[in-house]
């Protein structure tokens, strides 16, 4: 062991105060360490040996004295990601400085890491903010000044500028802050309503949405409005809410695995209501949504709702691509999935009046989505537990205790004739429930209860407004009790049809017409106004066109010009001239539901009247040798109804597939200038390649309009449905098509109508 020499003996000096002092390095050679002059005095509680108090004695090794520590509030990023000690320097820390790192600081000299990142949240929530409004805004825009609006983001211009300056001037920013402010919308190509519907037999013009959605003066005469209720004729029904106190009691997660978000789940069921259960209302709205409030499954059960959120997704407009129906990742399609998967369980149990209920339902959405054919199987399972359960018995119904369930039973009876009656007529078939249940509809003036009311809240109004859903209900099922009788005796047993004589159609015309003239007050044409009520009218004239349409000869199709040399006062009495009396009040209305509510929001049975106005228009502009050319006036207005209804078609394709295959059927049948004056004046919305994908596979017999009613397209093989016409342009996208059109200098039918000799 080596130890060091002892030191020599120094001469001893005179005693100093006891003080800290610091070692000094010994020399080398020496024997003895080098005393240093004494360092500061430690702080008060330090000590050599680390116990609290005063230090006495020699040093025995080095003591270094820890420096204050300095708080940084935020660390630059490069010291962030190495996860070393920051200074906080700027405009370089220590660390970046010596390593001669780039130093960029993300949170301000006064603000922390965390508080840094809010406010680049809150910055980018804002902008995202700015962004939607700006769509939104463009998007109810008129063409033209959303024309501008994107040439100025192409020019550079400040989005959140934009927008503010929109919101100055947009009239329909300012119908929702000002209950006086008008707006409608634009007519594309030619904004003026059409000189040949202006007629006084027409008794839509003059009406009160006429009035206050076309009139030139600042705002409607308020003598010839209602004196209730006036907002809803000043603003477009989107813009109202369907308020409900029971919506805010419902939990997602109680009746459905697809979501748990609450505040989603309600707004797909009010975008549902507002758009779908108005036009299909074969729920008992007020069982149902009593029912998913306090779980009684009597009304309500899990299968039911997943098929109405997956409807809904087509209503409700935060969705993008809700017409998607085919993607995996899609809310529609997964709460479609789990419909599927319910009912292959509930169908192998007893029958149940929810589970009949829940065949309509996934009836209505596989048309939605162009697979009625494989759809309509879940129709005729309803219908098959309906009579299995004794829905049409009306002593069955008599003998049920509970008041609430009987309702339910006697409503839905009425609910699935209805749809079961609309597949009969507007796919050519037999009806497969064959009479009206026997239980009347009672009145919706003495018992609004049975049907149910949806109330809707417009900005401003001081209170909610009734969407008077009894007496659309009502006077839509006796229209399709006619329409039943129409396809039972066109459609025969199911195996043929037969061709309707004039004393057939005019009977069934006068059945028709009696129903239009009891209307009550509120559907009367003088006071039309909620898209629901609008399309019950143009029902009853797509009704009287398509009856008298089958008894007009080929070379005298009906034409609305062909009105115009008839004096208002005088008979229609021609099959030619019934149709385009029925035709022009149609294009009136078709019209009438644009200017005030545009087609941008789902409306899936919107899109068959305006392939009927479509094809009766183009065969009117199609030349023929045995009538006088149009002048170019007439043809400009003519093309203008076109476009107004491939516009209409082309924003529900937005909404439900089913559109996007009518509209690019539709759109094969234009010549080279309608295709032109289309690009050119209408914003359209074009297909994607998956779009294309899936549009062969569509799976539609739905007969495209302009087939007469005693033609059997199965029967004849005709190529009418839209399987069969997309089918033919498979393996050439639209743009060939419409290309090769353009070289041939021609347009495509849509689809043949053939005549067929009577069975008889």
């Amino acid at each position: 062991m080596i130890v060091a020499p002892r030191p020599p003996q120094l001469q001893p000096r005179p005693p100093r105060p006891p003080q800290l002092l610091q070692a000094a390095p010994q020399q080398p050679g020496s024997g003895a360490r080098r005393i240093l002059p004494a360092g500061p005095p430690p702080r008060e509680g330090i000590s050599i040996n680390g116990a609290a108090g005063p230090v006495n004695g020699a040093l025995r090794s080095k003591i270094v004295v820890p420096p204050k520590n300095v708080h940084v509030k935020g660390a630059c990023d490069t010291c962030r990601t190495r996860k070393i000690k920051c200074s906080g320097g700027r405009p370089k820390c220590v660390a970046c400085d010596r390593n001669g790192a780039t130093c960029n600081y993300v949170a301000g000299p006064s603000e922390t890491h965390s508080q840094a990142l809010k406010r680049k949240v809150d910055q980018l929530e804002e902008e995202k903010s700015v962004y939607h409004e700006l769509t939104e805004l463009i998007r109810k825009m008129p063409e033209r000044e959303s024309t501008e609006v994107v040439r100025r983001l192409r020019a550079g211009d400040d989005v959140a500028t934009i927008v503010r300056q929109v919101k100055t001037g947009c009239l329909l920013l300012q119908l929702a802050l000002s209950p006086e402010t008008r707006f409608r919308y634009t007519f594309p190509y030619v904004i003026d309503m059409p000189v040949t519907l202006r007629r006084p037999d027409n008794p839509y013009i003059g009406s009160s949405l006429f009035e206050a959605s076309y009139s030139n003066s600042p705002s409607p005469p308020p003598e010839k409005l209602p004196d209730q209720h006036q907002c809803v004729y000043m603003k477009p029904y989107h813009v109202a809410e369907v308020v409900d106190s029971r919506l805010s009691k419902i939990r997602a997660s109680r009746w459905t695995f697809i979501t748990d978000d609450d505040e989603l789940f309600r707004n797909l069921l009010r975008a549902y209501i507002l758009h779908e259960h108005t036009t299909y209302p074969y729920i008992h709205l007020d069982s149902f949504l009593d029912g998913m409030v306090s779980g009684d499954e009597r009304f309500c059960t899990s299968l039911m709702v997943n098929t109405i959120m997956a409807s809904a997704c087509h209503c409700y407009q935060a969705i993008p691509d809700r017409h998607k129906f085919w993607k995996p990742s899609s809310l529609a399609y997964q709460f479609l999935a789990e419909a599927r998967r319910l009912w292959e369980l509930e169908i192998k149990e007893e029958p149940k009046l929810t589970t009949a209920m829940a065949g309509v339902l996934l009836n209505i959405e596989y048309n939605h989505n162009g697979m009625d054919s494989l759809g309509y199987n879940f129709l005729a399972q309803a219908v098959t537990m309906s009579e299995h359960l004794g829905l049409f018995d009306p002593e069955l119904q008599k003998s049920i205790e509970s008041k609430r369930l009987r309702t339910a039973w006697e409503f839905f009876s009425w609910s699935i004739f209805s749809w079961s009656t609309v597949q009969a007529y507007y796919f050519f078939r037999y009806p497969v429930i064959k009479n009206p249940p026997l239980t009347p509809l009672p009145d919706p003036a003495t018992n609004r209860s049975f049907y149910g009311e949806v109330w809707l809240l417009y900005p401003v109004s001081p209170a909610p407004i009734p969407a008077e859903h009894g007496h659309t209900t009502k006077s839509l099922t006796e229209l399709h009790v006619i329409l039943h009788a129409m396809s039972c005796r066109a459609f025969c047993d199911g195996s043929s049809t037969r061709k309707l004589s004039w004393e057939e159609a005019m009977e069934f015309k006068q059945m028709l017409d009696n129903w239009f003239e009891t209307l009550p007050p509120v559907l009367s044409p003088k006071s039309v106004v909620f898209p629901w009520h609008i399309k019950l009218h143009t029902a009853y004239d797509a009704a009287i066109y398509t009856l008298f349409n089958s008894l007009v000869a080929r070379d005298t199709l009906p034409s609305i010009s062909s009105l115009a040399s008839l004096p208002p006062n005088v008979p229609i009495t021609t099959a030619g001239e019934i149709a385009a009396q029925a035709i022009m009040r149609l294009e009136t209305l078709v019209r009438l539901y644009y200017l005030r509510h545009s087609f941008s929001s789902c409306d899936s049975f919107l899109g068959y009247y305006l392939s009927v106005l479509t094809r009766a228009t183009l065969e009117t502009m199609s030349p023929r040798s045995d009538k006088l050319p149009l002048d170019p006036q007439q043809i400009r207005t003519l093309r203008s109804t076109v476009l107004l209804c491939l516009k209409g078609v082309n924003e529900q394709s937005r909404n439900n597939y089913i559109s996007e295959v009518v509209y690019r059927v539709l759109k094969s049948g234009l010549s080279p200038d309608d295709l032109e004056a289309l690009e050119a004046n209408v914003n359209l919305f074009e297909w994607s390649e998956d779009d294309m994908f899936v549009a062969k596979q569509c799976r539609s017999q739905w007969p495209m309009p302009g087939v007469k009613v005693y033609d059997n397209p199965r029967q004849a093989g005709m190529d009418i449905s839209l399987q069969q016409l997309v089918s033919r342009t498979e393996g050439m996208t639209l743009e060939e098509e419409t290309g090769r059109r353009r070289r041939e200098g021609k347009g495509v039918k849509v689809g043949r109508v053939v005549e067929i000799e009577d069975s008889d």
